[in-house]
């Protein structure tokens, strides 16, 4: 193992996402399973009364058959929730494991290090990477049943380490929603509404505003006028400004999409479509925080740290005025690098993959250092200004001109395992 590769602990605290998710989702498959049983006891009382109050024997037997036929339900919904934690349980377990191996994997490769073992080693590191792909492929395409995500988590077996499902189900509200349907979002909030109304959110008035507006559109004033008193009027505490907003739709719809008056904007921007962008990004922004996922792709982030360590003054990255090169484009340009005569540059942050992406992230390596000159590591760790490092050896008489001597650990060192360091 090399000094600077992350520990198992490092690893843990990256993926402790990985666990947040099926941890929220056990939590809230147990306050389900309260829910059902207080519902549960309070029917199962009430037949019981029922049954105790009558003396008519046929009577009593149908109250009888229909305790059974409800504790039996109960039974059918009770193993159907077990089945969800035993589901999730056995994946915080699939992914304790994967960390284990890691672990077991470090500790062989200080024991006695191998081929095979470095081989292990990395392709763990590749199943990681695989798993960041498949995570933002997951998030970031609107299919369902085709998303290639889910392709890549069921070709490499990987369903126990990533909530594809959860995942999923966002997936498909958020595209009803774009799709101009808010039927998915309503039911989701029917669902959801101890949730919401816990952390005092704003998505359920927005998504009832949106129906309003669309009956507008129609030209459905009738049904719109009953939406507003059955929906919108409970909220004239926490949105007066946008109720008053709605009634003045009523009268200045048919106007404002018919004119760009300035007195009218703020009537346009309501029945511009571009409010279902703003509902899915709310929606996905509360449905993310329920189930404790990541708001920020985790490959986009690893992508911006790797990039930004390595990138130099040297790099040839793009100008922001530079338009955005198209997948197409960039695979052309790739084959066309495979041609013999054809000389590749192998800095990942000029690669043609990566340089649009660097040009918006700050130099790690400064021209200057304000701490040495021309900074070197030893292999303990300790970094020293290389000149000065060399005129304090060459002092000592005991050592050789290939030898440096570590002033503060005292250690003798080859001139050759000095490491060449970069000023941050």
């Amino acid at each position: 193992m090399s000094l600077n590769e992350p520990s198992v602990d490092f690893h843990l605290k990256l993926q402790e996402g990985s666990f947040k998710v099926p941890y929220e989702a056990i939590r809230k498959n147990f306050k389900n399973v309260q829910k059902l049983d207080e519902r549960q006891f309070k029917k199962i009382d009430e037949l019981f009364k029922d049954f105790n109050q009558t003396n008519d024997k046929k009577l009593k037997l149908t109250k009888l058959k229909q305790i059974i036929t409800n504790l039996k339900q109960f039974e059918k919904k009770i193993q159907s929730k077990t089945k969800i934690e035993n589901e999730l349980i056995s994946r915080i377990q699939a992914r304790l494991n994967k960390l284990n191996e890691l672990n077991d994997l470090k500790n062989q490769s200080q024991e006695s290090p191998s081929p095979i073992t470095q081989d292990k080693l990395l392709n763990w590191y590749r199943d990681q990477t695989n798993l960041l792909i498949a995570d933002y492929l997951l998030k970031n395409s609107h299919l369902i049943e085709s998303n290639p995500g889910l392709k890549l988590i069921k070709n490499l077996n990987f369903e126990k380490l990533i909530d594809f499902d959860i995942i999923l189900v966002s997936n498909k509200i958020s595209t009803s929603i774009l799709n101009q349907d808010l039927s998915n979002l309503v039911n989701w909030i029917d669902d959801n509404k101890s949730y919401l109304r816990k952390i005092k959110s704003n998505l359920e008035f927005q998504t009832r505003f949106q129906q309003y507006i669309e009956l507008i559109k129609q030209g459905d004033l009738i049904n719109a006028i009953k939406l507003f008193q059955n929906h919108l009027s409970f909220f004239t505490q926490t949105n007066f400004n946008e109720i008053k907003s709605a009634s003045g739709l009523l009268i200045f719809a048919s106007k404002a999409s018919k004119t760009q008056d300035p007195n009218f904007q703020k009537y346009n921007s309501l029945l511009s479509p571009k409010r279902y962008e703003y509902l899915s990004n709310l929606f996905l922004e509360i449905y993310y925080k329920l189930h404790g996922i990541s708001k920020d792709d985790p490959l986009l982030i690893y992508l911006s740290l790797g990039i930004s360590s390595l990138k130099t003054r040297s790099c040839k990255c793009p100008s922001p005025s530079t338009q955005p090169q198209s997948f197409e484009s960039i695979l052309n340009k790739k084959l066309s690098q495979s041609h013999p005569t054809t000389t590749t540059n192998n800095c990942p942050v000029c690669s043609l993959e990566f340089n649009q992406l660097s040009y918006q992230l700050p130099y790690s390596h400064n021209v200057k250092s304000y701490l040495f000159e021309n900074p070197v590591m030893l292999p303990n760790g300790n970094i020293y200004d290389r000149e000065k490092l060399l005129n304090y050896s060459k002092n000592l008489t005991i050592l050789s001109e290939m030898e440096v001597k570590d002033p503060m650990s005292t250690e003798v060192f080859e001139l050759d395992e000095l490491i060449r360091m970069y000023p941050t």
